[in-house]
């Protein structure tokens, strides 16, 4: 493995590498790795030939792999501080006049649903429309998780 720098999100701290012939970043949480062993005899590969390290990171919402895309998401004005703390100030912004902005991101799409599904109250994905469905379905399937009367943990219903 060829470890390249460290990333902090969400409270953590991640080792971007790369596993020896490989075109992915992979990430690692730094506090689950457990027994690390230097092999002096073995060098690190060298970044693939335009890959900013920081840029790539700056580009995830959240440490998953995957390729970045272009998406537009309209969100609640008083969101719009979260939008630009994590996709950084060069977010295209357009103000929509009824309390409600767009913002065109580029990042990872499997961070991104997951940023969108906490933040559902206030803001949608607009695009892609295939992102928007996956979202979509992911909620339908809560709601219904969400309908039925679960049994307490100790077997009896409330």
């Amino acid at each position: 493995m060829s470890p390249y720098g460290l990333y902090f999100a969400n409270g953590n701290y991640y080792l971007l590498c790369r596993y020896q012939g490989k075109e992915n970043i992979s990430y690692y949480r730094v506090d689950r790795i457990r027994s690390p062993i230097l092999l002096e005899d073995q060098l690190a590969e060298p970044l693939p030939i335009g890959l900013d390290l920081a840029h790539y990171a700056r580009e995830r919402v959240y440490p998953f792999p995957g390729e970045v895309i272009r998406a537009v998401l309209r969100c609640d004005e008083d969101l719009l501080s979260d939008v630009l703390d994590r996709f950084g100030m060069e977010t295209q912004l357009r103000d929509n006049g009824d309390g409600t902005f767009d913002a065109t991101v580029f990042t990872g799409a499997a961070g991104l649903k997951f940023w969108a599904l906490q933040y559902v109250a206030v803001c949608q994905v607009l695009e892609p429309l295939w992102l928007r469905r996956e979202i979509s379905d992911a909620l339908w399937m809560g709601w219904e998780r969400y309908q039925k009367t679960p049994e307490t943990t100790s077997g009896m219903k409330e």
